[in-house]
C-alpha cells in the first residue's frame, strides 16, 4: 500500500494498448471497491499484449506503481483474464495455485478476489480486483459488489470504444473530404448543391470561379440559367427536369456566357435524390479546351483520312496500330472503313509491321538510319521504297516521326513509337527519266544540227558566186532548217503536213493562189529526215522563184505527198511539179543545193530524187522508205 494512500493513475496506454476509459471515472470504480469491500489494496487493470498494464489503483506499493504494471504470467489477475471468470483466493499459502507463487507473496498477496472486465465484443480486457494481506473468507456481497463495478467498467470500456469509434469515424471523414476536396482540385472540378423545394443552390469556391461568380455571392440560379447559350438552354432544362421527376442522373454539356462576357463551355454532372424535400449533387468542369483540343483532333484526323499520302502509326512493338485509307491504296491493301480496324496480316499471319511494308535491304537503312535520327532529331526525311502487297516496290518520299517521349533519356527502358508519311513519288521519278532523255536527246540533236549546218555552211560557200549569193543561200537554207527545229522542238517530231506548210510559207506568201499542196498523211517524222525534206522544198521553192514557174504571172506549182509501195517497200513519195507558164530549158549542170541533198537521201535514208526537166515545166520526184523516215 502506498504510504499516502492516495490514488495513483497510471499514464493512458500508448495507442493499440488496453481499451481506455475515464481516468476519473476507474478512480472512483477502485475508491468505491475499496471501500465497499473494505480492503488496502484495489486494481483496476488491462491486458497490453503480454503485460497487464494499472489503469487505476489504490493503495499500490510505489514499487509497482512506477513500474506500470507486470508481465501478464507474474500475476494473480492472469487467472481471471486466462478463465474469463471470477477468481477468489482465502488465503495464498494454501491456495494450490498461489502457494508456490513467490511473487504474490512478495507483492503481499495473501487474499485475492477479482472479476473481469469485458470488450463490447465480449472479449475480456481486464479485470478488477480486491487484494488483502491476510486470509480473508470473500462473502457473495463481496463478489456481486465488484462484478456490479467491473460492470460499470465494461460501460465505460464501450462508451469509450464507441467514442473512439465515432472519433476515428470524424477523422476518416475529414481525411475523405479533404481527398475529394484535393481530387475535384487536381480535376479542375467544383462542387455544387441544389434544394429542389425551394431551388437553394449552395456552390463550392471552385464551381464559383468557374461560372465567373465572386467568391461568397449568393448564386441566383434563374440568373445562371440566362447565361446558358441559347442554342443549348432547352437540352439543359429538359435533362434537368427529366432527373428531378425521375430521381436519376443529369448530365449536360453547354456553352455558358459567364458575368464577364467570356464564352464557355461546362461540363456538368449530378444526381436527384427527392428525400428531406428534395435535393441534387453534383460536379462541374470547364471542358472548353479539351472540347477545343477535341475538335482540333478530328479535323486533324479527318485531314489524315482523306490525305492522298500513305499515314502509318505504329506501337512500341514496331505493330501497324493506324494506316489510312490512301495507305490502303498505295499497299494494294483492302480497303477499310476505320484506320484502327480490319489491318491485314503479314504473309506469315502475324500482325503488320514496318518492315513488311518494304523490301529488307530499305528496313535495314529504316532500321539503323532513320528511326535513330528520328529519335533524336524528332523526324527524318528521305526517299525509300515500299513494297505492295502483290510485290511490286513503288519509289516514295518518306518521313519519320518520332513521337514525344520517344527522344533518347525521355523514358529510359520504354521504345520509341514512330509514324511514318509516305508518297508515292513514281510519277516524278519517270518526269525525271524522261527530262534525263530529253536532255540527252536535246544534246544528240544539237550536236547534229552544228554539224549539219557547217557541212551547209562549207558547201554553200563551195557553189557560190560572190559573197552575196553565198549569203542569200546559206541563210535560206538555215532558215528552212530553223522551221524544221523549231516543230521538232515544240512536238518531239515533226508531222510531214505542218513541216510542208511551215517551209513553204515565205515562198508561198503572196502567191497562195499559184501553189497547190496536198499531204495525205501527215507521218511523223525523224529530225534527219525532217531537215531533209524541208532542205530539198526550200531548194525547189528557191529555184522556182529564181529561174522556174513563179518567174511568170501563169506559172503554178503542186505538190503531192504520199504513202506508196516501191519494190515491196512502203515509202513516202512526194512530187514537186512546176507549170512554168513558158518553155522551160534544163539547165546546163545541176544545181549544188539538190547536189547536195540527193547525196543525203542516198546515203542517210536510202532514198531517190530524180529531177525531170520538161518543156512546160520541171517535175521532182522524191521517194524515202517509211522505215528510215519514221520518228521514233
Amino acid at each position: 500500500m502506498h504510504p499516502s494512500g492516495e490514488v495513483r493513475r497510471h499514464e493512458a496506454p500508448a495507442a493499440g494498448g488496453p481499451p481506455g476509459g475515464s481516468d476519473a471515472g476507474f478512480d472512483r470504480l477502485t475508491q468505491l471497491a475499496r471501500r465497499l469491500l473494505d480492503v488496502p489494496v484495489t486494481l483496476l487493470s488491462f491486458v497490453e499484449g503480454k503485460r497487464l498494464v494499472f489503469k487505476a489503483y489504490r493503495g499500490l506499493p510505489e514499487s509497482l506503481v512506477s513500474r506500470g504494471g507486470l508481465p501478464l504470467d507474474r500475476t494473480v489477475c492472469r487467472h481471471v483474464v486466462e478463465t474469463a471468470a471470477p477468481f477468489a483466493v482465502e488465503d495464498a499459502a494454501v491456495h494450490p495455485l498461489l502457494k508456490d507463487d513467490a511473487g504474490a507473496r512478495a507483492r503481499g498477496v495473501r487474499a485475492y478476489l477479482g472479476v473481469p472486465i469485458h470488450a463490447p465484443d465480449g472479449a475480456v480486457v481486464g479485470s478488477l480486483c480486491a487484494i488483502d494481506g491476510v486470509p480473508r473468507a470473500w462473502t457473495g456481497d463481496d463478489l456481486d459488489n465488484l462484478r456490479e463495478l467491473a460492470a460499470i467498467a465494461t460501460s465505460e470500456v464501450r462508451l469509450h470504444a464507441e467514442a473512439l469509434a465515432q472519433a476515428r469515424t470524424l477523422k476518416r471523414l475529414k481525411r475523405s473530404e479533404e481527398r475529394l476536396r484535393l481530387a475535384l482540385a487536381a480535376g479542375g472540378l467544383g462542387h455544387w448543391r441544389l434544394r429542389l423545394d425551394r431551388l437553394d443552390l449552395s456552390l463550392c469556391g471552385r464551381c464559383a470561379a468557374l461560372l465567373g461568380l465572386p467568391p461568397g455571392a449568393p448564386p441566383d440560379p434563374a440568373a445562371l440559367l440566362e447565361g446558358v447559350y441559347p442554342d443549348d438552354a432547352e437540352a439543359v432544362r429538359r435533362g434537368f427536369l427529366a432527373a428531378r421527376a425521375e430521381d436519376g442522373p443529369f448530365a449536360a454539356t453547354f456553352r455558358f456566357r459567364r458575368p464577364d462576357g467570356a464564352l464557355r463551355r461546362l461540363r456538368v454532372q449530378g444526381t436527384a435524390d427527392r428525400a428531406d424535400g428534395g435535393r441534387m449533387i453534383g460536379v462541374v468542369a470547364d471542358v472548353t479546351e479539351r472540347f477545343d483540343a477535341d475538335a482540333t483532333t478530328a479535323r486533324l484526323a479527318a485531314i489524315v483520312d482523306r490525305a492522298p499520302i500513305l499515314v502509318a502509326s505504329a506501337d512500341a512493338d514496331g505493330r501497324l496500330v493506324y494506316l489510312n485509307p490512301a495507305g490502303h491504296c498505295l499497299l494494294g491493301l483492302p480497303p477499310s472503313r476505320d484506320g484502327t480496324q480490319g489491318l491485314p496480316p503479314n504473309d506469315d499471319g502475324g500482325p503488320l509491321t514496318f518492315a513488311d511494308l518494304v523490301p529488307p535491304d530499305a528496313f535495314r537503312h529504316l532500321r539503323d538510319e532513320a528511326m535513330p535520327a528520328a529519335a533524336a532529331l524528332g523526324s527524318w526525311h528521305g526517299e525509300t521504297v515500299i513494297r505492295r502487297r502483290d510485290g511490286a516496290l513503288i519509289p516514295v518520299s518518306k518521313i519519320v516521326i518520332a513521337h514525344p517521349g520517344a527522344h533518347p533519356g525521355a523514358h529510359p527502358g520504354v521504345p520509341p513509337q514512330f509514324s511514318a508519311i509516305a508518297q508515292d513519288i513514281s510519277a516524278q521519278k519517270n518526269e525525271a527519266a524522261q527530262r534525263e532523255l530529253l536532255v540527252r536527246e536535246l544534246n544528240h540533236r544539237a550536236k547534229n544540227t552544228l554539224a549539219f549546218i557547217q557541212a551547209v555552211a562549207r558547201l554553200s560557200a563551195q557553189g557560190a558566186a560572190d559573197v552575196a549569193a553565198y549569203s542569200e543561200a546559206l541563210l535560206g537554207r538555215v532558215q528552212a532548217l530553223a522551221a524544221a527545229q523549231e516543230l521538232l522542238i515544240s512536238e518531239d517530231s515533226a508531222g510531214l503536213a505542218r513541216l510542208v506548210a511551215r517551209t513553204l510559207a515565205p515562198h508561198r506568201a503572196g502567191s497562195e493562189d499559184r501553189f497547190a499542196v496536198r499531204v495525205e498523211d501527215d507521218l511523223p517524222l525523224s529530225p534527219q529526215a525532217a531537215q531533209n525534206i524541208a532542205l530539198i522544198l526550200h531548194e525547189l521553192a528557191t529555184n522556182a522563184l529564181k529561174y522556174g514557174a513563179l518567174t511568170h504571172p501563169l506559172g503554178r506549182i503542186r505538190l503531192d505527198a504520199r504513202r506508196v509501195d516501191a519494190d515491196g517497200a512502203a515509202c513516202l513519195e512526194v512530187v514537186w511539179t512546176e507549170r512554168a507558164g513558158h518553155p522551160v530549158r534544163p539547165p546546163a549542170r545541176a544545181g549544188f543545193g539538190m547536189t547536195l541533198l540527193d547525196r543525203a537521201v542516198r546515203t542517210q535514208h536510202g532514198g531517190d530524187l530524180a529531177l525531170d526537166w520538161r518543156p512546160d515545166g520541171l517535175v521532182c520526184r522524191l521517194r524515202l522508205p517509211l522505215a528510215r523516215i519514221l520518228a521514233g
